[in-house]
């Protein structure tokens, strides 16, 4: 069961990053997932996607089997982080994840599952064209040898506040803010 809460945290955390939860609704107090693409300034200057909203999707362990995850993230600048649940069968692992966007598209970072710890480091790739974030994990400590990998699909986005102005995201087809 430690397992597959590792697993299951892993698949969120390439899904998502570490800083806290955002509201919506879900499973556990998991907030159902999602999130699309806007183009922020961190301070150095640079363009980073705004990965910010509410994912759902699938995750593959090599532990715990097939599951579904979802994932709520909140990010400031290239900061990423939030909640995930891993549910296998009638198993939820709920986690935390935290990550960087290290440009404007690919995410590591780190998921931390279970009662006795166990941490993942997780490398995802965000598609701004189709709302997805996809990506895999492996366990260093606590879990020995877990692997897995995920595919999460944006359900809404949070909007973002960048320097006390309101951030709206450009129209995106099919996406909308959370709560809206």
């Amino acid at each position: 069961m430690e397992r597959s809460l590792v697993r299951a945290a892993t698949a969120l955390v390439v899904g998502a990053l570490a800083l806290y939860g955002c509201s919506g609704a879900g499973t556990n107090g998991v907030p159902a997932a999602g999130a699309p693409s806007q183009a922020i300034r961190t301070q150095s200057g640079t363009a980073t996607t705004n990965v910010a909203g509410q994912y759902v999707g699938t995750v593959v362990d090599s532990a715990s089997g097939s599951g579904s995850a979802t994932a709520s993230l909140a990010q400031y600048a290239a900061a990423v982080g939030g909640d995930l649940a891993f549910t296998y069968g009638s198993t939820t692992i709920d986690a935390q994840v935290g990550a960087e966007i290290a440009n404007t598209n690919s995410l590591p970072g780190t998921i931390v599952a279970g009662s006795r710890p166990c941490s993942f480091s997780v490398s995802a790739t965000y598609d701004s064209s189709k709302h997805k974030l996809a990506g895999s994990y492996q366990a260093f400590s606590g879990c020995r040898g877990e692997t897995g990998s995920f595919t999460l699909k944006e359900q809404c986005y949070y909007v973002r506040n960048r320097g006390g102005n309101d951030a709206t995201k450009p129209d995106t087809p099919g996406l909308k803010p959370c709560g809206k």
